[in-house]
């Protein structure tokens, strides 16, 4: 049975700055985890390059060797749900299962280094690297498919020789963003090892996982996991009661219903901030006033998916006769739903109204065209 390891977790709050790596302990919380797994703004560049400095011709990471990579996420859950999917624009805890493929005689010391937050460069952004990163380091307790590390070198950081392994790994805060042209979550990141067995790695403590040299380490910023990311979305429709009203005008009550159109069993969650209509205005504010508006009473609505909520309000259609011709009438073409939610998804109003000659009756629940609307949502 390959070996393997047991270590901890410590989270540092993102954007972070630790001042020395003597003083690293200190930044850390005390709440630990299953997994050798940091958590903060520490991504490969700037542990490369020490707490403090900047990106520079000397420090900048070119990650040319490829003696250790991963090769790719053999299995993943969201651990949040216990689902293969996540919400675009939410954050969840990730857990997975990755393949690691060493071609050289050995190698010290594995370290692997994740992009949570969406961005492009596993190796940190700027001049500063910023991002939030997690690094998992692989421990020596011989764990097969866990952590396969072994102690060849005596520290407390895991080492392996020449074969591909797999481990795995528990990352809170992943931003659920897709890769480019997939639906797949994206997660680029960076190995790190140590050619020289003296070279000192110590657990919990990501600075000394830095590569040997700018070029001791392999990147992948396309790199992606089978998390499949979901988008949350809304659907609005929009009905008139009566069928029908005389040419000369009459009441109709219209009736507009929101609904969470996520997957059951997805944890997307909308809040409805506003309802505003094309042609009758704010009906979340009732601006203008109509009578029987219940829609302000709808604001601040929370929906799980595939939850709905109604509310209706009376309109005065009237239309004078236009002698010769058709009647001109207004028509509401749409209804606007803004809600808190994690993405935008077009969305359809039911109700069209048409304009009909003097001699017959115009039916404002018969939809003649519908049109697609756009709302729009903000990450909760």
């Amino acid at each position: 049975m390959s070996p393997s390891k047991r270590t901890t977790r410590r989270t540092l709050a993102t954007g972070a700055t630790i001042t020395a790596v003597l003083l690293f302990s200190a930044a850390v919380s005390a709440t630990t985890n299953p997994n050798s797994t940091e958590t903060g703004a520490i991504c490969m560049q700037r542990i490369f390059m020490g707490p403090t400095a900047t990106v520079s011709g000397a420090t900048q990471l070119n990650c040319t060797a490829n003696d250790v990579r991963l090769s790719k996420a053999t299995s993943a859950v969201n651990a949040d749900t216990g689902d293969a999917f996540c919400i675009k624009g939410t954050t969840f805890t990730l857990q997975a299962t990755f393949q690691t493929v060493v071609t050289a005689t050995s190698r010290y010391d594995e370290s692997y280094f994740f992009r949570l937050d969406g961005g492009p460069n596993a190796r940190g952004d700027g001049a500063n690297a910023t991002g939030l990163c997690s690094v998992t380091q692989l421990g020596n307790a011989g764990i097969a498919e866990v952590d396969p590390g072994t102690s060849l070198d005596g520290d407390t950081c895991g080492d392996l020789g020449a074969g591909t392994y797999d481990f795995t790994v528990t990352i809170p805060g992943v931003s659920c963003v897709a890769g480019v042209g997939t639906t797949d979550l994206k997660l680029p990141n960076c190995t790190s090892w140590h050619n020289n067995a003296g070279t000192v790695c110590s657990a919990g403590n990501p600075f000394t996982s830095a590569p040997d040299t700018k070029s001791k380490c392999t990147c992948d910023d396309t790199f992606t996991v089978p998390i499949h990311v979901i988008s949350a979305s809304i659907v609005v429709g929009k009905t008139g009661s009566p069928a029908s009203v005389p040419e000369t005008g009459g009441t109709v009550t219209y009736t507009v219903t929101v609904t969470n159109s996520a997957p059951a069993n997805s944890n997307a969650i909308l809040t409805i901030d506003t309802i505003n209509d094309n042609i009758y205005g704010n009906l979340g504010t009732n601006t203008p006033s109509y009578a029987n508006n219940t829609c302000p009473s709808k604001i601040g609505t929370t929906l799980a998916a595939q939850a709905s909520t109604s509310c209706s309000f009376d309109a005065s259609v009237q239309q004078a006769f236009v002698l010769g011709g058709t009647i001109p009438l207004r028509i509401p073409l749409r209804c606007v739903v803004t809600t808190t939610a994690a993405i935008r998804r077009p969305g359809r109003c039911a109700i069209i109204m048409t304009s009909r000659s003097p001699s017959r009756m115009w039916r404002p629940s018969q939809a003649s065209a519908s049109r697609d609307y756009l709302p729009r949502f903000k990450p909760t």
